[in-house]
């Protein structure tokens, strides 16, 4: 008998209109509730906002678009002296706060990745700090930076060293640190150059301070509470690398560190590109721990953040809604070319299994 019969393909057959109509309505509805919440919290919110940064808005008043194609949210924004200040104390806070995060994450995350005693337990006090409230640890960390009391200060008093006035100190750390080898302790790097009149030169100096000292104690916290989240991602990586790789490298008398290098941080390599997106992301982000730590944004608006100022210009009597909505297409942008330019150097170092 001819088995040609047996090889064609059978159609399946088709599903009647009405319960493919009845199926799409389902699926539809099930999404509806949270399409509904996206449009309304997420969407119109994004685009009523960019319709506001061009115009001359404020609370309660009228939206004005006489001159909308001016611009002028944005060129007051950019040229605002409060603006680049705190763009500058974000950049320092990513820096300084960004790459320690990623690399005590991953010393953790290879700590944990092996057979030890109370390995649950151990994980669970590292991720623990990252599900709590932000709100709740910053007020913790703000006892812990207090000058007459802190355990801050206590520690450096127990090693013989003086006390710190951690969250109001403006000097910069590298100011600090200049000052103290020169033997001059009123040091100032570029104390006279005044951003309104040599924005460039006043960037430039404001990054040669450093983060301030009350910025520091900010990146501390950060940096203690986000070991939890990349420490998981990396185990996640490191959980997922076949065992033989390293038998082949022991075979082949390899140390731990060739190990490492040769092996863990390349296969690791797409969890790091990952988590160096998201942090940065973050860090620019970052609003909570200095509202609550530090209210005024520092004793010099030091540890003002661009998030902060945005908040600033929105609601602390201000009430600035155009500039404020102007300032998150500003931070939105600066954003994306990040992210950009890290995938484009970053990305193709990138090993894909």
């Amino acid at each position: 008998m001819s088995t040609a019969a047996s090889t064609v393909p059978v159609k399946p057959r088709p599903i009647p209109l009405g319960r493919r109509l009845r199926e799409t309505g389902i699926a539809y509805a099930y999404l509806a509730p949270a399409t509904l919440i996206l449009l309304a919290f997420w969407l119109w919110p994004a685009i009523f906002a960019l319709f506001i940064s061009f115009a001359d808005y404020r609370a309660g008043g009228t939206m004005d678009f006489t001159e909308w194609w001016k611009g002028r949210n944005y060129s007051a924004v950019l040229t605002d002296a409060e603006f680049l200040r705190s763009l500058v104390n974000t950049v320092n806070f990513v820096v300084y706060s960004v790459p320690p995060s990623l690399a005590l994450s991953l010393a953790v995350a290879v700590m944990l990745n092996q057979r030890i005693k109370f390995l649950g337990f151990f994980r669970t006090v590292y991720f623990l700090p990252y599900i709590t409230s932000i709100v709740a640890v910053s007020v913790v960390w703000l006892y812990v930076f207090n000058y007459h009391s802190g355990l801050a200060n206590w520690l450096l008093q127990s090693v013989g060293m003086g006390k710190i006035n951690w969250l109001a100190d403006s000097r910069g750390i590298w100011e600090i640190l200049a000052g103290t080898l020169i033997g001059d302790e009123h040091f100032r790097i570029g104390q006279n150059v005044d951003a309104g009149e040599s924005p460039v030169l006043y960037t430039v100096t404001r990054l040669l301070r450093g983060p301030s000292v009350a910025m520091m104690a900010i990146i501390i916290m950060t940096v203690w509470r986000s070991i939890g989240y990349s420490m998981v991602i990396f185990l996640a990586g490191l959980q997922g690398i076949d065992r033989s790789y390293y038998e082949a490298a022991e075979i082949d008398g390899a140390t731990p560190w060739q190990k490492f290098w040769h092996i863990t941080w390349p296969l690791i390599s797409p969890y790091t590109f990952f988590l160096a997106v998201i942090s940065t992301i973050f860090a620019f982000k970052e609003f909570v721990p200095v509202y609550i730590m530090t209210p005024q944004g520092g004793s010099d608006y030091d540890t003002a953040t661009v998030v902060f100022y945005l908040y600033d210009l929105a609601f602390q009597g201000r009430f600035d809604f155009d500039k404020a909505a102007a300032v998150g297409f500003v931070l939105f942008a600066i954003l994306t070319v990040i992210s950009l330019i890290q995938k484009r150097v970053f990305g193709r170092k990138v090993h894909y299994e």
